[in-house]
């Protein structure tokens, strides 16, 4: 006789039979597919940054052979180059008649600028009416992709339910896990899309991505330069930190789409984020639903969301997941277990792996929030964890930091630079606002622009009054825990007022020191990186540590942490609504085969002096000496000369220190900067012909 218990095991395993049997059939139609990209109707040509060409939207296309079919009208005959080989597409045969042609493109690699670009000006009459292209093989394995993570994500559940893991947690743990997965999964709605909208930033770090893919393709594993930027001449990559790229350059290198890929890490970025806020608070509270309601915040928190998806600010949301680490570590410092000190180490070296500039705003927080407890940084020699803490981080960052200032000389650094601090200060009003794009009040010079308009929110606008409750409340009190909530607090309020117009920037930038220091920082809504921080785990000691504070406890200070809580998650959630509705109508910006990332240049990272024309000559040059042969595999360049009265060879290449080149025999060969900042090789004065291997490295 089938018991209840049989029962429960036949329903399990018919619904795994089911599951595996979809995604049998997912990955399966992810390998066989062959896909299609086809474009009717007038086909636009755009102008290309670095060449000035004409071309069609670049596609991202994997090795492979494709077939190219063309339909156009055209009254005159016009030279275009498809896939880099160039044809000549002549007129229609009668005027104004169509005319079709279909093209065999083998591509030996993978590309992310396989266009149709014309070798000058397209012809006033020249319309495409018809693009397409076929292969042999699928463009991208998103269906593979996503059928093995549906696997995994449904194994592990059904591992966690046959192991009894679900049982061993409590109730309070199983419904802070769902909430923490809710927040996640509300914080990521934009990302279950196969597109991209557009982001203030978005391009640049897609290029880093693509730049890091192409070198780890080449061979380059830790690369410094990224070699198949601005047309080919390379553009230095070590100095944005790219630790965490190489989650979405790898599924690059397996033939993810850019935006799975992308939106992949996002996905990574907000769960994280979400355990980091609830470790910290759990850590200086030991409260689990003080952790909850604080990871709640910060992963819903306005300015973190408009950050990843309005300005689309990689570094800084990458930078953001690690500051509760830094305020929990701190107050172990100060408060806590004192040897708990590689908590802040590690919040410094994700901060690090992420974006430089974010350092600083953490190194800022550090000191306001040391200063505010020094009483009791001196007590019990806590300050000896702080110096432990600091040697960490500094053997982990000083060779990174050591080789930067070596290529400093060999960067234009002062491209990021921004003058007029104060344009981009809020207004006290606009802290408060819901969504990114609510317009200013005044003048675009007194105030932040429409477009990068950032605050806390409303529901920031409740934290803080709950803040200042606490602040109030908790005076005759003085526990640690209480001491270092007003240390969060003023933290919160004094950089809110440095990132206003309240604070004079336009007479304090009158200054060097302080005008080099807000010329790097860029924009002062920076300051809301903390602001931001601080008030989501400062708003989980005060909402469940608030009756705490007096020493009287009333019937509404019973009830006051639950409402407190929902008012705050009510606008929260309105306030990350809005934002996310705001994104989700924007038309596609990046497809799942749109490419053209390779193409974009970023003139801070390039030798000082750079002119962008150079990258328009792509061609080897000499000073009288003849190439017998030339070939370039990213950084990689080997020729062979004749060499009669030249003596250099001006190579297609950015330079950079760590160019090494030898001839035929081994000798070392003289590797200098050339005209245009291109890497030039002085040849061999006692050989009249040889051999030419130039290549990049540290070693």
């Amino acid at each position: 006789m089938i018991t209840g218990r049989d029962r429960i095991k036949l329903i399990k395993y018919a619904a795994l039979a089911v599951f595996l049997a979809i995604v049998c059939a997912f990955v399966t139609k992810g390998i066989n597919e062959t896909k299609y990209y086809k474009q009717y109707g007038n086909v636009t040509f755009e102008t290309d940054e670095i060449t000035g060409r004409y071309h069609t939207p670049y596609l991202t296309l994997p090795a492979g052979n494709y077939t190219v079919i063309i339909g156009y009208n055209s009254d005159a005959d016009c030279t275009v180059d498809i896939g880099g080989v160039r044809q000549i597409m002549p007129a229609s045969k009668d005027e104004g008649s169509e005319s079709f042609e279909a093209y065999e493109i083998p591509l030996y690699s993978g590309t992310d600028v396989f266009s149709i670009s014309s070798a000058g000006e397209v012809p006033e009459n020249f319309r495409i009416y018809e693009y397409e292209i076929k292969t042999d093989r699928k463009y991208n394995h998103d269906g593979i992709y996503t059928g093995v993570l549906h696997f995994l994500v449904f194994i592990s559940l059904l591992a966690a339910s046959y192991t009894g893991f679900f049982k061993k947690c409590g109730k309070e743990d199983l419904a802070s896990g769902l909430l923490m997965t809710g927040a996640v999964l509300f914080a990521s709605m934009p990302l279950f899309k196969d597109y991209l909208v557009y982001g203030h930033d978005l391009m640049g770090h897609l290029k880093r991505i693509e730049g890091l893919k192409d070198a780890i393709a080449e061979g380059h594993f830790i690369p410094l330069i990224f070699p198949e930027i601005n047309n080919g001449f390379g553009e230095a990559g070590f100095a944005y930190p790219y630790f965490f790229l190489y989650i979405p350059a790898l599924l690059r290198l397996l033939n993810v789409s850019m935006p799975l890929a992308y939106q992949t890490l996002l996905f990574l970025i907000n769960a994280a984020t979400a355990c980091t806020a609830f470790f910290a608070a759990r850590e200086i509270t030991g409260s689990k639903k003080a952790a909850l309601f604080s990871c709640i915040i910060y992963t819903l928190f306005p300015y973190r969301l408009t950050d990843m998806y309005v300005r689309a600010a990689l570094g800084e949301t990458l930078a953001m997941t690690f500051f509760p680490l830094v305020i929990a570590g701190i107050w172990h410092i100060l408060y806590g277990e004192k040897r708990k000190y590689l908590i802040l180490s590690a919040g410094f070296l994700g901060i690090l792996c992420s974006h430089i500039l974010s350092i600083g705003l953490a190194g800022l927080m550090t000191i306001f929030l040391l200063l505010s407890g020094i009483r009791a940084l001196f007590k019990d020699k806590r300050w000896l964890n702080l110096i432990k803490s600091a040697l960490i981080v500094l053997v982990f960052a000083l060779p990174y930091f050591l080789m930067l200032k070596s290529m400093s000389p060999y960067l234009n650094m002062d491209a990021i630079k921004v003058v007029n601090f104060y344009r981009y200060t809020l207004y006290p009003a606009q802290f408060f606002m819901n969504g990114a794009n609510t317009g200013t009040i005044g003048d675009f010079h007194d105030g932040i622009g429409q477009s990068m308009n950032q605050g806390v929110g409303i529901a920031g606008g409740i934290i803080l009054l709950i803040l200042l409750y606490k602040l109030l409340a908790c005076r005759e009190r003085q526990t640690g825990l209480n001491r270092f909530l007003i240390s969060l607090i003023w933290c919160a309020l004094v950089f809110m007022y440095l990132s206003s117009t309240l604070c004079p920037w336009d007479h304090l930038n009158r200054y060097a020191l302080i005008d080099t220091i807000t010329g790097m920082i860029q924009f002062p809504t920076r300051f809301l990186t903390i602001v931001s921080a601080v008030i989501s785990v400062g708003a989980g000691i005060a909402v469940f540590d608030i009756k705490k504070g007096n020493e009287k406890s009333g019937k509404y200070e019973e009830i006051l942490p639950g409402l407190s809580a929902a008012v705050t998650a009510v606008f929260l959630l309105i306030g990350a609504s809005s934002l996310i509705d705001v994104y989700l109508r924007q038309d596609i910006f990046i497809s799942d085969i749109d490419g053209g990332f390779s193409r974009i240049c970023h003139i801070e990272y390039c030798p000082k002096d750079t002119d962008t024309e150079v990258f328009k000559d792509v061609e080897p040059h000499t000073d009288g000496a003849r190439l017998t042969s030339y070939k370039k595999d990213g950084t990689n360049v080997t020729f062979n000369y004749d060499r009669r009265e030249g003596r250099s060879v001006l190579l297609p290449l950015l330079y950079y220190p760590w160019y090494k080149a030898v001839d035929d025999e081994g000798n070392r060969l003289e590797v200098r900067r050339g005209d245009g900042a291109r890497v030039e090789v002085v040849l061999n004065d006692d050989k009249s012909t040889g051999t030419v291997n130039l290549d990049y490295g540290l070693f």
